[in-house]
């Protein structure tokens, strides 16, 4: 008789079951269509369970799953067997943040450094659970704290790009290279930053050593295209648009990369630990962390850096640093993108740039204009390498609201473009009937003026 279907049916029932079909003669190495074992799935059902007591869950659901697991391995049951995705029981009770299965399994021969078709140990899916003393045994019983997967991510990326504080901290005092870069040249940091990882972010920057000295962290590292960490936080939204699930095949689990909502403070946090002569970071196109902010349509962001640059008496100056492709600034890049938020974000410069922070405190660059009205001003009027104001550049859009906005913050209407057309002209070869409309508007106030 084929026993796997009901064993593995049979397997979330009590240990009593499980060791009734064994002792009628089930298979423990059966395999269902993904080659998964009954241990995989004994190791699989320990889970953090919404609304469930932590105490029911470590004195009912972990020792009920250990009894199960137990009796098939007393059964001959493989330890070490495989998936198609090539991960062990011992993968799936690291993730599972159950100390007493891994306990268990390495205490019956599963391999401590065995790697899936990612290249993860163990070690590594234990580190985003952020449950140390999972991480702590493992190591104890031969893991290697540098192991790397196809990517090149060690277990402190995984953990910091998770926010699993706890494990960061441990594996930070048993040596883990804080600065380790992956394929891309990303650091746990900056991985952590692009994830919108404040926890991983706040325990990165806050690790001490087992001694209790500060890591030497590089918060300006950059990565493959220079972006920094900063870079990675004000694209944060782009993790919403991800799926950071890392899944196996088969029945899948997940192991805390679900995606998160924006945190804004992660930014402030990692401007905080900058100099101010390196602010605004720059990537290897020239983009700071408000073009990728503009770019990915992050208003708050652009909001909190503009505010947490005037706490910190940053050059009010960089917002309107230019790059990319155009030569332009972070305004003509939320133009372009047809972003009205990100637009609106970065013309609150005027009021954001003066709070809080008397004049004769502002660095020398800010000190001879208006920390608001004159970088306002110079933000409307900087073109990119074609010509281009914001304005023109909305015009050429077709951006009808975002030519309204800028308007009415003051942009300069007589500006035109390299053919010698104006913005008249562009806007009625167009047919954008709103836009001439607007223009002329202005312009005959302006003139009754």
């Amino acid at each position: 008789m084929d026993w796997s279907a009901e064993f593995s049916a049979a397997i979330s029932l009590p240990s009593q079951t499980c060791r009734s079909l064994l002792k009628n003669g089930a298979d423990p190495n059966a395999r269902d269509l993904d080659h998964w074992t009954p241990l995989y799935y004994a190791c699989r059902i320990i889970k953090p369970v919404s609304g469930v007591d932590s105490f029911v869950d470590g004195f009912y659901y972990q020792p009920r799953a250990r009894q199960r697991a137990k009796a098939l391995i007393l059964h001959k049951a493989d330890a070490n067997a495989r998936g198609l995705d090539s991960s062990t029981p011992l993968h799936c009770a690291a993730a599972s943040r159950s100390l007493g299965l891994v306990d268990l399994l390495l205490e019956h021969g599963s391999e401590a450094n065995a790697t899936n078709f990612e290249g993860r140990t163990p070690l590594h899916l234990a580190a985003t659970t952020n449950k140390a003393s999972v991480v702590s045994n493992l190591i104890a019983t031969g893991a290697h704290i540098d192991a790397k997967d196809q990517a090149d991510r060690t277990l402190l990326h995984l953990a910091a790009m998770s926010g699993a504080a706890e494990c960061i901290n441990e594996l930070i005092k048993r040596g883990a290279s804080p600065n380790a870069q992956d394929r891309f040249r990303g650091t746990p940091l900056s991985v952590a930053s692009i994830y919108n990882s404040y926890e991983g972010i706040e325990a990165l920057l806050h690790a001490r050593t087992a001694e209790g000295a500060p890591i030497p962290i590089d918060i300006d590292a950059g990565n493959a295209r220079g972006g920094t960490a900063l870079h990675g936080a004000a694209s944060a939204n782009a993790c919403r648009a991800i799926k950071a699930f890392y899944t196996v095949k088969g029945p899948n689990f997940a192991i805390n990369l679900e995606p998160r909502e924006i945190d804004v403070e992660a930014a402030g946090l990692l401007m905080t630990y900058m100099e101010r002569d390196s602010w605004p970071p720059t990537n290897d196109s020239g983009r700071t962390p408000f073009h990728v902010a503009a770019e990915y349509g992050n208003p708050e962001i652009i909001v909190k850096m503009i505010k947490k640059a005037n706490q910190l008496h940053f050059a009010p100056e960089g917002i309107l640093r230019k790059g990319g492709a155009y030569s332009a600034t972070a305004l003509s890049m939320a133009v372009s993108n047809g972003n009205l938020n990100a637009v609106q974000a970065l013309l609150k410069v005027r009021q954001l740039a003066t709070t809080g922070t008397p004049m004769e405190r502002l660095p020398p660059a800010a000190s001879d204009r208006s920390a608001g009205d004159g970088i306002l001003q110079r933000l409307l009027e900087e073109r990119d390498n074609e010509g281009r104001t914001p304005l023109a550049l909305a015009v050429e859009c077709r951006e009808t609201t975002i030519v309204l906005e800028l308007v009415n913050q003051g942009a300069d209407i007589s500006v035109g473009y390299k053919n010698g057309q104006n913005l008249l002209h562009r806007a009625a070869s167009d047919g954008t009937t709103e836009i001439a409309r607007a223009i002329i508007e202005n312009r005959f106030q302006e003139l009754m003026r």
